[in-house]
């Protein structure tokens, strides 16, 4: 099928190269045709300083989300996979030892895509897709150790015994003395559809970027990955504003504000009618390069908590024996995060996880879809279908 290629094309004659793009274009061959340019997609925050907690590192925001109690009642599924798309997972980490189960490198960002003025200096390796998803910035550990940690210096992974997947999608610049995040559109793409045809549950997009010449990036491979099931989870930004940034203004991605130790929405939060929820996103301590640890703010250390609570809506499913549909999968988050009769903030979404909710709600649905099987004739009840397949 199509989506199984990208031809990249270059030529040292720009005119040249538009030249080839269309007639590809015009012979039917290309379905999509972008310009190859490095961008950053990972910027923190800037203005809105964070609250240092005090206590164990960390323990506010699995508080704040209920997490400990969500975990009790389920304690993560090892078959259940989550796929960091990001600048990769520390691979020498001892909080990721055993828990990260496949990976590739898909960053070819060469020097004529990232040139012009402003523009940092790259580090580390940004050419050669290649299967060593080694982390050279240390966002994408932090991510991950929110999700899967083994909780040796710091809290466990929100989500508990289910499994990493590494797929290296962001090089790493450096912008006034600060690593941000950069990479292409098509290799954030390619690496959906691998995670995707992999067997990943849920992806996490701890990344986005602006719409550009009227085309929402990766719409195409975000529509693939639900078709087949899989729950996506993208960061709202980090602009503080209603801009919709992609993929989480997306149709059906479970997208994700933050909040800070003080239950506030930050200032740096980006919102809008694409947002679904907020978590904990400021003062979050995971993991770091080197098996260090840190701090870290912004929108994408919000994201990984709902990731997680969706792998434990899912393994919850695989224990009793359903399939959630992945739409169901995001109205149970969204429903357990509104609280009755507290007026939510229009920055926030329909409110704050509930990590303890989400999964007792999808518990209450299993039991009430069984209850009136007995009695109804197909179809049957939204969310799944009884001989375990996704609706």
């Amino acid at each position: 099928m199509a989506l199984d290629r990208q031809v990249r094309i270059g030529s040292p004659d720009p005119g040249a190269a538009r030249q080839a793009v269309a007639a590809l274009a015009a012979a039917g061959l290309a379905m999509e045709v972008r310009q190859v340019r490095g961008q950053v997609f990972e910027r923190p925050p800037s203005g809105d300083p964070a609250a240092r907690v005090s206590g164990r590192p960390g323990s506010w925001a699995l508080e704040a989300v209920e997490a400990d109690s969500a975990l009790a009642l389920m304690p993560g599924d090892p078959a259940v996979k989550v796929a960091v798309l990001d600048s990769g997972i520390s691979r020498g980490h001892a909080e990721f030892g055993g828990k990260v189960q496949g990976g590739y490198d898909f960053v070819t960002l060469g020097s004529d895509d990232w040139a012009g003025p402003g523009m940092g200096e790259l580090i580390g390796d940004t050419t050669g897709r290649d299967p060593d998803w080694n982390d050279d910035g240390g966002h994408g550990s932090h991510v991950a150790g929110t999700i899967g940690a083994r909780g040796l210096k710091m809290p466990v992974g929100a989500a508990g015994h289910c499994r990493l997947m590494a797929y290296r999608v962001l090089g790493t610049a450096l912008e006034n003395g600060t690593r941000v995040g950069v990479g292409t559109p098509g290799d954030i793409d390619a690496a959906l559809k691998e995670a995707t045809d992999r067997g990943a549950s849920v992806i996490n997009l701890s990344l986005g970027l602006g719409a550009e010449g009227g085309l929402a990036p990766h719409a195409r491979m975000i529509r693939y990955a639900r078709l087949r099931n899989v729950v996506t989870v993208a960061a709202s930004g980090n602009h503080g504003s209603d801009r919709p940034v992609f993929p989480g203004a997306l149709p059906g991605v479970i997208t994700v504000g933050a909040i800070d130790p003080f239950g506030r929405v930050t200032a740096f939060s980006g919102w809008g009618p694409h947002l679904d929820v907020t978590a904990p996103g400021a003062s979050i301590y995971s993991a770091d390069l080197d098996n260090g640890y840190r701090y870290r703010d912004g929108t994408s250390h919000a994201a990984p908590f709902v990731s997680a609570t969706a792998a434990l809506i899912i393994s919850l499913g695989r224990a009793r024996g359903v399939v959630f549909k992945e739409s169901t999968v995001r109205r149970l988050i969204r429903e357990s995060a509104r609280i009755e009769g507290r007026q939510a903030d229009p920055r926030g979404g329909t409110g704050v996880l509930n990590m303890a909710r989400a999964l007792n709600a999808a518990d209450r649905l299993i039991d009430t879809h069984r209850r009136k099987a007995k009695t109804t004739a197909p179809p049957w009840p939204f969310g799944f279908e009884p001989q375990d397949h996704a609706a």
